[in-house]
């Protein structure tokens, strides 16, 4: 019956007429006792007068309050199913809450994936994201009986230098000490743990004629004589010498502060040898600066003999006071940008 009338005034005028005709209806006729009217209204069982005078005009009175009673009842059921699901001659729209949750979820997600994104950029972006070292020194310590020359710099001439030239500079630094054990590759990765990057390496240790750096353990197997503990110079000339420098250049572009966009070392990176012709080779153009300044990496060297200097008591030669490496007589400290060493 409810669903057949059109109610054409909002749900709270439409409560008020049908409250007032409630009121018409139960005003119409004589006044039934209370306990007549709860009982009705609870359905109590016969034997009361007022069941029984059924055709009376109080009593319908009375029905017609009680219809409208239950047409106001299924009214306001109907507008509160309204209110929460909306017309009823309208689509169902299934969730519309769980929908707008859905969305803002779905929006969460893209929020994350891009901040994965950028965790991940971030990442890529070593130049910025990476702590940089200013200088990180490598020092190369070798075995008795490697270096045959009783006027060569010992490991402590080499380590004593090295100490004077960082006190001389100003900037954060890291060491590493190279041995038979900590090889040049381990000895990188030490440095650089932590998210930590090289904005410019120095090695110190003993060169050779050939223009290569003498290290204490073999960089590859087999080789004639003692070319495999050689980085560069003539061992280059071989395959297995060939890859361990190609090995050797990777690991220290890898250690260097690189530029976040092309990759490339970051402005002022830069590798320096403190070994004897480093920058120049007497008999080939093969010397480890120049090679590795071809693969686009700046490079120092000394074309000549480098001396690690000290000065000491005639009477106590222990007591030595380093100074930093400098080029013995004739040549110079050079610096090799790749460019200069591929027009050679």
């Amino acid at each position: 019956m409810s669903q057949g009338i059109a109610w054409p005034f909002p749900f709270v005028f439409r409560l008020l007429a049908a409250l007032l005709l409630v009121q018409t209806c139960l005003t119409l006729g004589p006044c039934a006792p209370a306990h007549a009217q709860l009982d009705i209204g609870i359905g109590s069982r016969g034997g009361d007068r007022v069941h029984e005078d059924r055709g009376s005009e109080r009593d319908r009175n009375i029905g017609a309050g009680i219809g409208i009673g239950i047409e106001l009842g299924r009214a306001i059921e109907q507008n509160s199913n309204v209110s929460t699901k909306g017309n009823p001659s309208e689509p169902k729209r299934y969730g519309r809450k769980d929908g707008n949750d859905k969305k803002k979820k779905d929006g969460d997600n893209k929020t994350a994936k891009t901040d994965d994104k950028k965790t991940d950029d971030k990442k890529k972006d070593t130049g910025q994201a990476m702590t940089a070292i200013d200088d990180c020194f490598l020092i190369i310590e070798y075995p008795p009986g490697q270096i045959d020359a009783p006027d060569g710099a010992t490991n402590t001439d080499l380590k004593g230098s090295a100490q004077a030239l960082k006190a001389s500079l100003k900037g954060s630094n890291s060491e590493q000490t190279v041995t038979k054990d900590n090889k040049i590759p381990d000895a990188l990765k030490k440095l650089t743990e932590g998210n930590k990057c090289c904005k410019r390496i120095m090695f110190f240790g003993h060169g050779y004629q050939d223009g290569s750096l003498t290290v204490p353990y073999p960089t590859y197997e087999g080789g004639d004589g003692d070319k495999p503990y050689h980085l560069g110079g003539d061992a280059l000339q071989q395959g297995a010498g060939g890859d361990a420098f190609k090995a050797f250049a990777k690991q220290v572009k890898d250690a260097l502060c690189k530029d976040a966009k092309n990759g490339k070392p970051v402005d002022g990176a830069e590798v320096r040898f403190h070994s004897c012709w480093s920058a120049n080779n007497v008999t080939q153009d093969h010397s480890i600066g120049e090679e590795l300044s071809k693969t686009g990496i700046t490079t120092w060297g000394y074309q000549d003999v480098v001396k690690f200097p000290y000065t000491a008591p005639e009477d106590d030669d222990s007591k030595r006071e380093y100074r930093p490496p400098e080029s013995k007589e004739t040549g110079e400290f050079k610096k090799l940008d790749g460019a200069q060493a591929s027009a050679k």
